[in-house]
Parts: structure tokens; sequence; C-alpha cells
């Protein structure tokens, strides 16, 4: 296969039929579906994304919907992903489609241009609705910088695209869970000198904004979050992703 889309599925039986299906049109109409393989992972969350997601089979050259017992995290989702991936160039998008499907052919563009990785970038801007939304998010960010990852303008948009060799190097030392997979990534990256791309997603929306998290939520989410980023600083300084 030359292409492999990973999509993280949890719970996402609501969105995964519209997903699918609108991803299969428009992989036909890029004319990559028969060089394309999908595969969804469905950590058991109990409302049917697995069988939902199978129920498509039969509309991709390639879907492999792989099944985890357990919830963990996004994170182990992914690494489980990108394990069975064999596409030369491997992306990974939310279940969603919160990045809208045409910015898939830009950021495989980039890649066959040169480029290691491609990182979505949302209009942070317009996205943070509420007082503390808007300070948690200027905090975590700062942390971030400071921290783990320089000059990366947004690291959590669920929207970002790999070399084969560049994800390789990069979910075979990648350890934590949660949220804090993003920024992971982009440190791993970061220490083995992978060239990354910014690609501006102007137009992503969340269609599960009206489900949005309460403030304690969202305060919950900001430490866990926050403890996962002191995590990877400290393997950093212990050099566990050389």
């Amino acid at each position: 296969m030359k292409y492999s889309i990973i999509i993280p599925a949890y719970n996402e039986a609501k969105y995964i039929d519209q997903t699918l299906t609108c991803l299969a049109d428009y992989l036909r109409d890029t004319k990559i579906i028969d060089n394309t393989e999908v595969i969804v992972v469905a950590a058991n969350g109990g409302d049917g994304t697995a069988s939902r997601a199978k129920s498509h089979s039969s509309i991709f050259n390639k879907l492999v919907v792989l099944e985890l017992p357990s919830r963990v995290g996004k994170g182990r989702d992914l690494r489980h992903g990108f394990k069975h991936a064999t596409g030369e160039y491997q992306l990974f998008m939310d279940a969603d489609m919160a990045t809208p499907l045409h910015h898939i052919e830009v950021a495989l563009k980039t890649l066959e241009a040169g480029k290691d990785i491609v990182i979505g970038v949302r209009n942070l801007a317009t996205m943070h609705n509420t007082i503390l939304r808007k300070a948690s998010s200027r905090l975590s960010n700062l942390a971030i910088r400071i921290l783990a990852v320089r000059n990366a303008r947004d690291t959590q948009c669920g929207f970002k695209a790999f070399t084969r060799v560049a994800a390789a190097t990069i979910f075979s030392r990648a350890k934590i869970n949660g949220w804090g997979t993003d920024i992971e990534i982009l440190a791993i990256a970061q220490i083995h000198k992978l060239s990354i791309a910014q690609q501006s997603i102007a137009d992503w929306h969340d269609p599960k904004s009206g489900e949005g998290l309460a403030g304690d939520s969202q305060l919950k989410a900001m430490r866990q979050t926050l403890k996962e980023l002191y995590i990877i600083r400290r393997n950093i300084n212990k050099g566990e992703y050389k």
C-alpha cells in the first residue's frame, strides 16, 4: 500500500458511518482508493463502533478494524494502529472529521515533496470561547513550549501525517497513553531532527462542541495533559526517546 489512514475511534458510533462513507468517496474522487488502507482502531466502548466500521468494508480496497478490549487512551490506540500500517505515507485523523478531508491530499503531497511529518494547525484564536478555555490553552501552550516542543503553533490537532520511516521512529519510542501523546510525537520528532511542515486547517470544526466539557472536566483534562507533559520532559532528560 502507498497510503495508510489510521482512525482512533472510542465511542464514535455516532460519527463513524458518515466518516467512512465520506472518506471512501473522497479517496475515489482523488483516485487513491486502490492504493490506500484505512485502519480503524476501536477500543471497547460498548456502543458498537467496531461493528459499524466493519459494515463499510465493501466500499474500500482495504479496511482493517482493530478491536481493543479496553479503553486505555489515544496514545495506545495510535501505537496499535501504526504498528499495523503498511503504507509508504501514513496519517491519522479524528473519527468525527473535525479536519475536513480535503486536507489529506495536501498533507500527502507535502510528504511526497520531502517532508518527514505534516501537522495540522487550527485557528486557535477562534476555538476557545470561554475564559477558562482560553486561560487553560495559554497555560498549556506555554508549558509545552518550555518543556517539550519548540516552534509548533498547535500540538494538539488530531491530524498528523508521516513518512513510514518517521512513523516507525516515533511510534516505536512513544509511551504516553493520554492526550499528551500529540506532544510526545513532536518531542520525539525534534529529538531525531525530523523535518516538520505545519499545515493550516482554517476550516477545522468541532462536531462535538455541543457536547463540550464542563468546567471541572476542562480543568481535569488540563491537569492530565500537564502531568503527561512532565512525564515527557522526564523521559527526554533520561534519554528514553533516543
